[in-house]
């Protein structure tokens, strides 16, 4: 079933064609049968396929090209989001009401490459199987037998009568859903609202629902205000002021620690002021495409807004578990709260208190972060911070023992009675226990009969932890799982939301952990019906029912399953070792172990390969990715991970069918970091599929971001960086030729040779040697001519997510495209990746301590570097393009640092840095390019966009696309094209803020047009293409 949205069903296809087009259901087959050259509009959500349809027709597109592409996308929908990763036979039949529209199954044959069958009548396929399965329980004892008159049901008179808004009963609830009172022969019934109340009217059915809910409880025992005089009165004692008005935020990371807040301001003296709704207004301030959460997190803003305060609390909790070992750090969205907030609303400055909070451990930084706000910024005394302190871990705790114990006292009455079975709601505090954001999913269990209570009552915390899972929340939910799939009255429903990265990882560890026990997902965003979610729940009930008690008739025996050991990776006494399925070691230079590098650009992979085979290891470079590659990587994942993985994993497919002895050891290199973006999963996820799908022989060699990418040996980490360096300059040099070269093709060619013999004298020569090469082919290029100076070419910075904005295929030949309208492209390279992850571990801004020992080998090891670098940069300034300068990250992080916390590590902080330290001087527009649902793009986007507003945008040309391997729907074409035009506008001015008359871009003394003596000599080139790395 599909998880949440319409955009795979016949419905989508009927509201789009009749809405953007004005065609009838009926008559979209006829045009879209004669349809020759149909648009890519991807399998993208309903919302936005409207305005893609009405770029088509304003480009020209004819209705019957429209109408095709719509079906094509109602398929692909269907294929990637619903059928996902679930194996395809052969023989294939589909059926469904969308079927009468025969371009459908048509184009799926198409899409899939299969012959599709479709029955007589396929919209009655799924009346047939509910009588089917109806026998099936009427055999097994499971329904009991009825009868009815069919005649007398079709004559049934069925009208509304009125209609009215539910006041919310017993249970106080202030959803006020509207209610249709419908007569069915002459008797009324009522008919509508979020939960099963009014059916259980219609029934003469009397539920507690406040006893069934528990997870109500949650939010209740959360919000409760500290001290008995409520919040009209917040003081301890009788006669002590209130000091003022601190507000805090009920929104994602801080919503579990309400108590710890509340009480530890309450007892300073403080009265603590809270948001009570969702404003819609504040919903629409986002300045990024975010998550539901977030969203919320911006209407509960403005809500609090309205109110009035003195002081926000909106801290960036970076860790919320106490075992520090298992992981615990928070989403980049939820640690960017207090960022894109401040940006959202401007009114918040000199309000916000936002320290970094890390509660790992005894919470001890937690408890000296707080009592120093508290003396710094709110004035108390040392001593009344420390006592409000011991007041809030109290409170938090009594919250932690209160959830433990109700858990434990519901597990017990569950298990003395054997017949029931209850529903755990898996989730975030903040997105799955809070009725701001479950959209009363808890009462849809609870008005239906049945127990629903928060995953984290459960006693789960002695379920072994999943390897690599950093997020907090996320190893809450896998330990939860495992104790869920054991027990036989438990199951489980996930909530999740469209485009959470974290769940788009989790929720396939989720589901194997479950096994083959039923679990339902529910993806929720601010366009949420309560219709389709009635309709999941009602399902997914009927199917657990039958499943437990099909087990305790027939019994629940473990399925055998034969023991499979994969190959494996492993350092040991500092030596890699690579153990196959046996259990047998081999060196990397065993002629069975063959290494194979996912492709990163037109160079990189291959000149790596090269190095590796240099010192005795078969190493391969994976062919660049393409349509085939992605087609494999959503063949084996939920399409929901982010495009890097589908790709890489697809590559890995690719690699295993080509492979002809079974006997080679794979070994397929794939680095990682420790969070918080989802690249750390990357590793685990191809380790699992491996492993599930019991492929012999195949490894994964992973290197982590916490040891600086080390484990190898110093020979061959130096020649890595090397290598590294040469690639990311050499993509410099040939996107000056893509844009700038009188005889393209021939540049072209020339920059394939050229790369052909860097890859031989890597392999094959010492680096000396290697060295001499590489300045031969820098003075060659350089001798190619040019249109004009690099210098007064427009230039793009093209930052973002590493591997998308490194990869032609994925980043959808956006170099290229510029090149075409003769803008040169600079993207930046790996290696200031490298330089960044030595900045935080040398500046202890990691999860795990750094020695004083590591940190002077990082101080040691980034001089061995710069030294290579200049090096290679030497050799390559003969081209007259490339600075001998060394990169420099030092003014991205301080320019970043503006913006976005420090500790908020990861790539949004580089882009943010890098988009306003290269706009302003050195180049003539940023083009952010990341995978859809990229957070670290995202909370980079939510903060750059208002900031330049402020700076005059239009002056500044700043575009943020998202890729998900397909072809670029029109809108993004078209604001492509829009940039680009402002990106030559610009150089053309030279009208950037700041720049005095005569000292534009382009007009520096030296650099003027013309000066060509001074281009073709200058030993050194400053300008600001030259400073690449700086």
């Amino acid at each position: 079933m599909n998880e949440a949205c319409s955009a795979g069903t016949g419905s989508f296809l009927e509201e789009a064609a009749l809405e953007s087009l004005n065609i009838p259901t009926l008559e979209i087959e006829s045009h879209a049968m004669k349809g020759q050259n149909p648009p890519n509009f991807n399998d993208q959500c309903a919302a936005f396929i409207s305005s893609d349809i009405k770029v088509a027709v304003h480009e020209g597109l004819n209705t019957d090209d429209i109408c095709a592409g719509l079906v094509y996308s109602v398929c692909q929908n269907y294929s990637n989001r619903v059928k996902g990763s679930r194996r395809v036979g052969n023989r294939i039949m589909m059926q469904g009401g969308v079927c009468y529209n025969r371009a459908v199954p048509v184009a799926m044959s198409v899409l899939i490459g299969k012959p599709i069958h479709v029955p007589p009548e396929p919209g009655l396929m799924g009346a047939f199987g509910v009588a089917l399965e109806t026998r099936q329980r009427m055999k097994a004892g499971f329904a009991a037998e009825q009868s009815f008159d069919l005649e007398q049901l079709a004559q049934r008179e069925i009208c509304l009568e009125r209609t009215l808004t539910c006041r919310g009963g017993v249970e106080n609830c202030d959803r006020k859903c509207p209610i249709s009172v419908y007569l069915i022969d002459k008797k009324a019934y009522l008919f509508g609202g979020a939960c099963n109340r009014y059916a259980n009217l219609n029934g003469d059915r009397n539920l507690d629902n406040k006893k069934l809910d528990r997870v109500s409880l949650f939010e209740q025992w959360t919000g409760e205000e500290p001290g008995a005089g409520g919040p009209e009165k917040q003081t301890k004692g009788a006669g002590r002021p209130v000091k003022g008005t601190v507000a805090v935020s009920q929104a994602l990371s801080s919503y579990g620690f309400t108590p710890l807040f509340s009480a530890f301001f309450h007892e300073l003296g403080f009265r603590v002021q809270k948001p009570v709704q969702i404003l819609p207004e504040g919903m629409q301030k986002q300045h990024a495409a975010f998550c539901y959460p977030v969203e919320a997190a911006h209407g509960l803003m403005a809500d609090l807004l309205k109110q009035s305060f003195d002081w926000l609390w909106l801290p960036q909790i970076r860790f919320m578990q106490e075992e520090a070992q298992a992981g615990g750090v928070a989403c980049p969205l939820a640690q960017g709260e207090p960022y894109y907030l401040r940006e959202a609303f401007p009114e918040l400055a000199g309000k916000m208190i936002s320290p970094v909070l890390d509660f790992t451990g005894d919470w001890e930084q937690v408890r000296k972060t707080m009592t120093a706000c508290a003396v710094l910024i709110l004035g108390a005394s040392r001593q009344n911070s420390e006592r409000a302190w011991q007041a809030g871990k109290a409170a938090q705790d009594a919250l932690t023992r209160r959830m433990k114990q109700e858990g434990k006292r519901m597990l017990e009455e569950l298990e003395a009675d054997p017949e029931r079975t209850a529903v755990v709601l898996f989730g975030r505090p903040y997105n799955a226990f809070s009725s701001l954001t479950n959209m009363g999913i808890p009462r849809k269990f609870s008005s239906r009969g049945h127990i629903i209570l928060p995953c984290s009552f459960l006693p789960f915390e002695e379920e072994p932890y999943q390897e690599s899972m950093y997020w907090n929340h996320g190893q809450m939910i896998l330990q939860a799982a495992q104790f869920v799939r054991k027990h036989p009255q438990l199951f489980g429903v996930f909530i999740t939301n469209f485009s959470c990265g974290p769940d788009s990882f989790i929720i396939s560890y989720f589901r194997r952990h479950m096994g083959d026990k039923p679990s339902l997902t529910l993806e929720l965003d601010s366009h949420t019906a309560d219709a389709g979610l009635d309709t999941r729940i009602e399902a997914f009930l009927d199917i657990a029912d039958i499943y437990y008690r099909m087990q305790r008739k027939e019994g629940c025996a473990a399925i055998a399953v034969p023991e499979f050991q994969p190959a494996e990776a492993r350092f040991e006494n500092g030596r890699l070792l690579i153990y196959d399925s046996d259990q047998v070691s081999h060196t990397l230079e065993d002629p069975r172990v063959h290494i194979f590098i996912p492709s990163m650009g037109e160079f990189g992979s291959q000149m790596l390969a090269a190095v590796l085979r240099s010192i005795g290891i078969q190493a391969s470079a994976c062919p660049p990715p393409g349509e085939v590659t992605l087609q494999y990587g959503r063949a084996h994942t939920s399409c929901k991970e982010c495009l890097p993985l589908q790709l890489t994993i697809g590559s890995l497919m690719q690699a295993l069918a080509a492979r002809t002895d079974e006997k080679e050891l794979l070994v397929f290199f794939m680095p990682t970091a420790s969070g918080p973006c989802r690249f750390g999963q990357y590793h685990i996820f191809m380790k699992q599929f491996i492993e599930t799908r019991k492929i012999p022989n195949a490894a994964i060699l992973t290197l982590t971001a916490q040891n600086g990418y080390g484990g190898l040996s110093a020979r061959i980490m130096l020649r890595v960086w090397g290598v590294m360096l040469i690639a990311d300059l050499f993509d410099d040099i040939r996107n000056i030729l893509l844009a700038l070269a009188v005889q393209k093709d021939t540049a072209r060619e020339a920059v394939r040779e050229a790369g052909d013999r860097l890859r031989k004298a890597l392999q094959e020569k010492p680096w000396k040697d290697v060295m001499k090469t590489l300045g031969n082919v820098a003075q060659e290029l350089g001798a190619i001519p040019l249109t004009c100076d690099p210098r007064q070419a427009p230039k793009v910075f093209i930052t973002g997510e590493i591997y998308v904005r490194q990869d032609e295929f994925a980043r959808q030949h956006l170099v290229e495209k510029l090149a075409q309208n003769g803008i040169v492209a600079r993207v930046a390279p790996i290696h200031e990746w490298i330089y960044y992850i030595d900045h935080i571990r040398y500046h202890r801004k990691i999860t795990q301590p750094v020695p004083v020992a590591e940190r002077m080998m990082i101080l040691i090891s980034g001089v061995v570097k710069r030294a290579f670098e200049k090096q290679i940069r030497c050799r390559l300034a003969r081209t007259k393009w490339i600075s001998k300068k060394t990169t420099d990250i030092t003014p991205y992080i301080r320019l970043g640092q503006k913006h976005v916390g420090d500790r908020l590590t990861g790539e949004a902080i580089l882009t943010v840095g890098g988009t306003f330290a290269e706009i302003r001087d050195h180049v003539d527009g940023v083009l952010a390019v990341a995978p859809f649902g990229c957070m670290p793009n995202r909370i980079a986007e939510a903060l750059i966009h208002p900031s330049l507003d402020r700076q005059e945008k239009a002056l500044l040309p700043f575009l943020s696309i998202e890729t998900d391997g397909n072809v670029f729907p029109p809108v993004i074409e078209a604001r492509f094209e829009t940039f680009c035009m402002q990106v030559k506008r610009l150089k053309a001015t030279g009208n950037r803020p700041g720049n005095r008359p005569g000292h534009g871009p382009g007009n520096r003394p030296g650099n003027r047009p013309g000066n060509r003596k001074g281009w073709q000599h200058e030993e050194n080139p400053e300008d600001e293409f030259g400073k690449s790395g700086s």
